[in-house]
């Protein structure tokens, strides 16, 4: 097989990027894999990904301290990004 070739790599699930978003996927399958195998491992596997998972969503859509759309006032306004739901004015 040409191209990389390695005995182990590193999963990074902490944060909102896609190669954060692919470790805890994989980390999802290893844990289904091995589940019936050891039990504690797979479940710890599963609730650590999800924690970063909702972690990374909620730093994503966190919300700042002036609540409404500066357009038409009529939503939260969020921290990284803002897309009005009612209106459809962006702020990044």
């Amino acid at each position: 097989m040409p191209g990389l070739k390695m005995k182990y790599f590193v999963l990074k699930p902490e944060g909102d990027d896609i190669y954060a978003a692919a470790s805890r996927k994989a980390m999802q399958a290893y844990a289904n894999h091995i589940s019936t195998e050891n039990p504690p491992f797979a479940n710890d596997l599963k609730e650590w990904a999800k924690t970063e998972s909702e972690k990374a969503k909620a730093e994503k859509y966190e919300l700042r301290d002036w609540p409404t759309c500066p357009n038409c006032v009529s939503a939260p306004q969020l921290k990284r990004i803002f897309i009005c739901p009612k209106c459809g004015y962006e702020e990044k």
